[in-house]
């Protein structure tokens, strides 16, 4: 038999057990059976593999796969009571064979592949289009983890030279296990020389596109000194303080659910220099592509008592609410 490359559980069914082969087939097993279900016949050559699969996590028939075969790097969606040798329709995005799958488990419109190409996409099954793409700082594979091993030895040996490091890899440093006491402090008094000289640079607001589901999808520069460009595809929840995500979410169901567009809430977001900095938050637009979401604006408060009062009684409020 072919080599199995890839199995995967039906989302919907306990007993049905899909496997790939690197001859172009995906087998639909019923375990209760102990017999295969169905066989899609998913590349017409036999010498591509079918390099990944992934089942709908909300429809139990639905499945997509993929080929390592840069001849042939499409996603091909199936429906299994439609056809297991034509696919209901296939994604052009990759231009070398896909290596991995994901469904997003929270939301069935949503896709993520990667591939030899060295992309990451992210899709909409509604458009049937690629709708972003995680940027690839490491194309070369482990291009990045090699250089911090290298910072860190040079930082040991006492051969690196903080100065000229940017903040952003001073952050990154700081975070290395191994480091002495004396080393963190250093790197730490570094960065707060870079902090003091750059906070007239940041701007005293941002702008973040936000999808209902929380992913970022764009970010103007940003007050937290953190760069937009490492912020997309990530959560806007991760960076707010825990108490004050009842706020976050109560202006963006206030305004996409309520039409309320004018609340406004005060939160804390982590800034690069893991501080906490608090901001007034206030949605001022959606947006229908590439998927459904909002704008947020967001801007450093300029007394913190007033924020400290207001954010508890939000949070206040916002528990009432749940309990009711």
């Amino acid at each position: 038999g072919a080599e199995i490359t890839d199995v995967a559980w039906n989302s919907q069914v306990p007993h049905i057990l899909a496997s790939s082969a690197a001859n172009g087939t995906v087998v639909v097993w019923d375990l209760r059976q102990r017999k295969p279900w169905c066989q899609l016949r998913c590349e017409s050559n036999s010498s591509s593999p079918v390099s990944a699969m992934a089942w709908n996590p909300t429809q139990g028939l639905h499945m997509m796969t993929a080929s390592s075969d840069d001849r042939s790097p499409g996603l091909k969606l199936w429906d299994l009571r439609s056809s297991t040798t034509m696919p209901l329709t296939t994604l052009e995005g990759h231009t070398g064979g896909v290596l991995s799958l994901d469904w997003c488990p929270h939301d069935d419109t949503l896709m993520m592949s990667c591939g030899k190409d060295n992309r990451t996409l992210m899709w909409d099954l509604y458009s049937l289009q690629a709708i972003a793409e995680i940027p690839n700082e490491d194309p070369s594979g482990g291009q990045q983890q090699q250089q911090q091993h290298q910072q860190q030895q040079q930082q040991q040996q006492g051969q690196i030279n903080l100065e000229d490091l940017t903040l952003e890899e001073l952050h990154e440093m700081s975070q290395m296990e191994g480091l002495t006491q004396e080393q963190q402090m250093q790197i730490q008094a570094q960065m707060q020389l870079l902090v003091d000289g750059e906070d007239d640079e940041r701007p005293e607001e941002h702008f973040l596109t936000i999808a209902l589901n929380g992913t970022i999808l764009g970010a103007t520069e940003m007050v937290t000194g953190f760069p937009p460009s490492g912020l997309l595809m990530t959560s806007a929840f991760d960076s707010v303080h825990e108490d004050d995500l009842l706020g976050m979410h109560a202006i963006k169901t206030h305004f996409w659910e309520r039409d309320q567009p004018d609340v406004e809430v005060y939160l804390r977001r982590r800034t690069i220099e893991g501080d906490w900095i608090w901001l007034v938050a206030k949605v001022v637009s959606y947006i229908d592509s590439p998927v459904p979401g909002i704008i947020v604006h967001e801007a450093i408060v300029k007394n913190e008592n007033v924020a400290v009062i207001v954010s508890r009684i939000t949070r206040i409020a916002s528990l009432l609410l749940q309990a009711v």
